[in-house]
């Protein structure tokens, strides 16, 4: 698959517009539009990105993250000690 037919099946997956993607991504829409075209080809660094720009939802990811930090205390209390190297 050309890399353009890649980020425009990964976009469409995602459900996400151009310029949505371009958004998440920080890449202009302009640039985006070129590479789904055919007329521009991005580098593999640049394809990548955008890829993961498609399919990363950052709303259920911070969800997951702030559950995780539900679980772990603010500040420590006396029953924990911390670990000494080099001794």
């Amino acid at each position: 698959m050309a890399p353009g037919e890649t980020i425009r099946s990964a976009r469409r997956q995602a459900g996400l517009s151009l310029p949505a993607l371009a958004e998440r991504a920080g890449v202009p829409a302009e640039d985006l539009t070129a590479y789904e075209a055919g007329t521009e080809t991005p580098d593999a660094e640049m394809l990548d990105w955008i890829i993961r720009c498609a399919t990363f939802d950052r709303g259920k990811e911070l969800e997951a993250v702030l559950e995780l930090a539900e679980q772990f205390p603010a500040h420590h209390g006396p029953e924990l000690e911390y670990p000494v190297f080099g001794r």
